[in-house]
């Protein structure tokens, strides 16, 4: 097999550890909140999501593109602390919600603070994540990531056959145990460098990439707390748990999305001829039928016990979602492929504007189906359209720019 599969397979592998702890921490929190404190959870989940959305877009995606390149010169020391300051950053914003939460529910402000205490290892940890791809030892980042999801494992295998399931805050506590871990795996494989911040200021406003990239990062991880704080506004909490429920459910299918943007820029990059573009349809192909059949399962054959088992009193809200969110999982591997061959060509900034007009299509579309429809279903049918058809512009435009 060539070592270009092999570095997509196990990138791609990588991937699936880490994805799944991620969504396997949100099952756990799920057996342990009613639908209500669950719609809560989400948004937390949600702001975690964002600080990784932000050190990938503004740290690691530069630096695999450079990294893709035999004359450019990239700085790991440089880099590592960029993610540590956007964590930090995160984590300084975050602590007001903290405290706020305190007066309101104690154990919702126990859940937040390890959260945000956990925010700067966490982009970290994502970092050096990208530097073991774009130095060809994925292997690496596949054996810390599957350590970490593990641990995970392990709480939620004890969710669901407890009497009694841990409480959220030991879910938190537990999955900030497994990122140390992961850490210290990745910086044993001796691809972590001490942290230096000379020159990063420079570096940044520099390259309009990042200025681009973070633009990219904060609709890709500030869009969804808009949109279910919206939701949350015209159609209720409950609305929020059926929505979150679904993408939880779809966990998988964020994960082969996120493995193809860490794992195929730099592969499509290198290549930059046809081979380059058969490798991106075929996994766009590959992607669009995985969606499809994955929540046609789902929505179908799923029984009430197994959903109930994976999403506890969530299940029956996101049942009445899923084939709407099939739909709308088509048009983001369509997306999620657009991206990466803009990212590929070094043209971040055509990324960027799709992004902004598919997130603007969103929001009207969860103001248009809240007010006339007042719905979870009808949010996520709005949701699907707007989600399908962005996707499918932004793949056809990003096919005919040249490479830079």
């Amino acid at each position: 097999m060539p070592r270009s599969s092999v570095r997509l397979l196990v990138t791609t592998a990588d991937q699936l550890a880490s994805s799944l702890g991620n969504f396997v921490l949100v099952f756990s929190l799920a057996r342990a909140a009613t639908p209500e404190q669950f719609g809560t959870y989400a948004l937390g989940v949600a702001v975690l999501n964002l600080a990784l959305a932000l050190s990938r877009s503004v740290v690691a995606t530069p630096f695999t593109i450079d990294s893709s390149t035999d004359d450019t010169s990239v700085s790991v020391a440089r880099s590592s602390w960029l993610a540590l300051a956007v964590g930090t950053l995160l984590a300084i914003g975050a602590a007001p919600f903290v405290v706020a939460a305190a007066v309101r529910d104690p154990a919702l402000a126990w859940v937040l603070l390890v959260w945000a205490l956990a925010l700067p290892l966490l982009t970290l940890q994502d970092f050096l994540r990208y530097v073991a791809v774009a130095r060809g030892r994925p292997g690496a980042a596949l054996v810390a990531d599957g350590t970490w999801t593990l641990v995970v494992l392990v709480l939620f295998g004890y969710q669901v056959l407890a009497a009694s399931p841990a409480p959220a805050w030991v879910c938190a506590l537990v999955w900030a145990a497994g990122l140390v871990v992961a850490t210290l795996v990745l910086v044993g494989a001796g691809l972590a460098e001490r942290p230096r911040g000379a020159g990063a200021w420079a570096w940044l406003v520099g390259d309009r990439r990042h200025a681009q990239l973070a633009g990219d990062a904060a609709l890709a991880g500030g869009g969804p707390i808009v949109v279910l704080s919206l939701v949350t506004l015209l159609v209720g909490a409950d609305a929020v748990a059926a929505l979150r429920g679904a993408s939880t459910v779809f966990g998988p299918l964020n994960t082969l999305m996120a493995a193809s943007i860490l794992a195929l820029v730099p592969e499509v990059r290198r290549r930059r001829d046809a081979g380059g573009e058969r490798l991106l349809v075929g996994v766009t192909a590959v992607l669009c039928t995985v969606a499809a059949g994955f929540g046609l399962v789902m929505a179908l054959l799923v029984s009430d016990d197994l959903g109930a088992a994976l999403l506890g009193a969530t299940w029956p809200l996101t049942d009445r979602v899923l084939l709407a969110t099939t739909v709308e999982y088509v048009g983001i591997a369509l997306m999620t492929a657009g991206v990466v061959w803009c990212r590929a060509k070094n043209r971040v900034d055509v990324a960027l504007r799709f992004q902004v007009a598919q997130w603007v299509g969103l929001l009207a579309a969860v103001a248009v189906a809240g007010l006339a429809v007042g719905t979870a279903r009808g949010v996520a049918v709005g949701l699907a359209v707007v989600g399908l058809a962005t996707g499918a512009a932004c793949l056809l435009r990003a096919r005919r720019l040249p490479y830079s």
